[in-house]
């Protein structure tokens, strides 16, 4: 790591603790990529903060392509205010959150999908090309502002179930009081199952298990859909289901 040589836009940053991002950014970013998801992304936080008054400011900034992170924290006075306010909001907002999820948040997020779906981009002139990219760009901060106004309350409620488990059973251990609440179906678990059903499909047929194994996956659709094997036609329909925008739970066995 000794030619990974930083310039400091501003020297003073070279003082604090920088981590890398390896979960949302764990490959480096071009640019243009990362001008855009910083604008969207900081914009839906900023949004999102204003619900939730959580302690310190969160910065990243990109270094030879790659994601850093830091905290810089409040004044003690000020990290106490917010903290007392942002457990009062809490507790009035998680009870409710799954009523917002299916009435609010995942009705908006499948509008905007199918409206984007509808878009005919090839028949679009320059112009309305340009006001579609700027709707998007504008419903994108929307979509990032309803994923924290969920995740915020998320970490919060996990962090009260741990110490509340620690407090009435004793045990340190950081992991425990997550077993009491797997199984729950959620989003990521059927998406998964959504997968394990399309893989399943892909065994059923040696033509496409063979065009897995010898291609990119770049080039993977077109020889599919050229495949003649009866069974690769209705894997090829189910990848196409679950590549679909807002269908990758809809699948079933």
């Amino acid at each position: 790591m000794s030619d990974f040589s930083v310039h400091w836009e501003n020297p003073e940053d070279a003082k604090l603790h920088w981590t890398r991002d390896t979960v949302h950014e764990p490959r480096p970013s071009l640019p243009l990529r990362r001008s855009f998801s910083r604008d969207i992304i900081g914009a839906g936080i900023g949004r999102t903060m204003q619900v939730y008054p959580f302690p310190g400011q969160s910065r990243s900034i990109l270094v030879n392509g790659y994601t850093f992170e830091t905290q810089i924290p409040d004044p003690p006075d000020m990290t106490a205010q917010k903290v007392q306010q942002l457990e009062a909001r809490m507790q009035a907002d998680v009870p409710d959150l799954p009523r917002r999820w299916r009435e609010e948040f995942e009705p908006e997020l499948a509008r905007d999908l199918a409206a984007w779906q509808a878009f005919h981009l090839q028949a679009a002139s320059w112009d309305e090309l340009v006001q579609h990219f700027d709707q998007m760009l504008e419903r994108m901060v929307r979509h990032w502002e309803i994923h924290f106004l969920i995740v915020f309350p998320v970490l919060h409620s996990t962090r009260v179930l741990s110490r509340m488990y620690e407090r009435l059973t004793g045990d340190h251990d950081e992991q425990a009081p997550y077993v009491l609440v797997a199984g729950f179906g959620n989003k990521t678990a059927e998406r998964d199952l959504a997968l394990w059903q399309v893989a399943e499909r892909a065994r059923q047929s040696p033509d496409v298990l063979k065009v897995f194994m010898s291609h990119a996956p770049g080039g993977l659709m077109p020889r599919l859909r050229a495949l003649s094997d009866p069974a690769a036609r209705p894997f090829v329909a189910a990848l196409d289901d679950f590549l679909a925008p807002g269908a990758r739970t809809r699948l079933s066995s």
